[in-house]
């Protein structure tokens, strides 16, 4: 490993591509988000040199040691991404799709040529556009088809983190399509009428199980639906209805989370400011089934009358002090795919979102200057809660 990093790291036109994706992805085994940036950063920058030398595999061990380690690499992702738009993602197998799919999505590194070859990918090479719509979708479901019932979640989970006009896609169609189907033959297995089995309050999320999924993946089955619903809903997008008993069970497993509070010295510092400002808050709010850090309910510092309307009527002002843990290591400004996800499903249920990175926060030095920044940012998080609000 440490042969591949130094040659590498001198360029060497000797180290096989090959070689760059096997050092990178033994790097993530081993040492997982601890693997050294440095290292990570050479093996990357060589990668993206040589992408269009390595196969499907290698470029999915390489985005999965990449998003596994947090480490951003835009010029790898790059090169990535151009190569999926000219292939089509030949050659790449279900497995691959998932993983390299969770990987941009993760990141949150720009994917439009990824999309436009998962729409290939879909339609078996061919452009949706140059199809009859009917036969378009047929070759997409087919392909859903072939996913495992935990691929198949994953990657419409990462379709729904990167949201937008993703959803309105062939592929995130077809992979909806396919976990109604899934969850339609589960619900008759159960029994005949296809009732939604009920749960009990005391049962923990990750032992609540519909079909062959459990726990994680019926809450990333949650997760996509709340996208749907905040993309405006299954008939705006053209999607069939989650089927009932999978959506109780979905809600059930999500709600059911038990993952302790982890209050950290800087929430807690957070916390003072607010107390010192005026703001009364509650500390680790579960909101719609998210561990809210601190939530200011009714938040005094708001000047406009609007945005004060609107957080008084959404639900307050969610102050999330997030950590290290959930951006890229090698750089802070990139937001990981669960914390943007997160943030943006806070917004669709009302509540406004106001994102205090601790890496912001412990360069301010006094007092004076932590409660200008929460308050400019209470601010700032109000006025966009009232412009969503103004556009339903």
């Amino acid at each position: 490993l440490g042969t591949c990093v130094s040659a590498a790291r001198r360029g060497s036109d000797a180290l096989a591509p090959a070689s760059v994706a096997a050092a990178a992805w033994s790097l993530a085994v081993v040492a997982g988000e601890r693997a050294n940036s440095a290292e990570m950063e050479v093996l990357a920058d060589r990668a993206a040199a040589v992408v269009d030398a390595l196969s499907p595999r290698a470029i999915v061990d390489l985005t999965w040691a990449c998003a596994s380690c947090r480490h951003a690499a835009p010029a790898l992702f790059r090169e990535i991404d151009i190569r999926a738009a000219a292939t089509g993602l030949a050659g790449f197998k279900t497995f691959d799709i998932s993983t390299l799919v969770w990987a941009f999505a993760h990141l949150g590194h720009r994917a439009d040529g990824l999309l436009d070859g998962l729409e290939s990918w879909f339609v078996k090479g061919v452009q949706p556009e140059n199809l009859d719509l009917a036969v378009a979708r047929a070759s997409a479901a087919a392909a859903a088809h072939t996913f495992t019932p935990q691929a198949l979640v994953t990657t419409a989970w990462s379709l729904a983190v990167m949201g937008g006009d993703v959803l309105r896609g062939t592929s995130f169609a077809a992979l909806w399509g396919e976990m109604c189907a899934r969850g339609e033959a589960a619900a008759s297995a159960d029994g005949a009428d296809g009732a939604a089995p009920s749960y009990a309050p005391d049962v923990a999320g990750e032992q609540i199980t519909f079909g062959k999924w459990r726990g994680k993946h019926l809450n990333q089955i949650h997760q996509a639906a709340v996208s749907v619903a905040a993309a405006g809903g299954v008939e705006a997008l053209g999607l069939p209805p989650l089927p009932a008993p999978l959506a109780t069970a979905a809600e059930g497993a999500w709600l059911a989370q038990r993952r302790p509070p982890v209050i950290s010295w800087y929430q807690r510092d957070v916390a003072s400011i607010l107390s010192y400002m005026g703001e009364k808050h509650e500390e680790e709010a579960v909101c719609g089934g998210y561990r809210v850090d601190l939530l200011i309910t009714a938040p005094v510092g708001i000047s406009d009358a609007d945005a004060r309307a609107a957080v008084s009527g959404g639900g307050g002002v969610a102050v999330e002090v997030d950590g290290p843990s959930h951006f890229a290591r090698n750089d802070a400004a990139v937001a990981l795919g669960q914390t943007r996800l997160k943030h943006r499903q806070l917004r669709h249920m009302g509540f406004a979102v106001l994102s205090v990175p601790v890496a912001e926060w412990e360069f301010l030095e006094s007092s004076e200057e932590k409660v200008e920044y929460l308050r400019s940012g209470i601010e700032h998080a109000a006025s966009m809660a009232a412009e969503a609000t103004s556009s339903k």
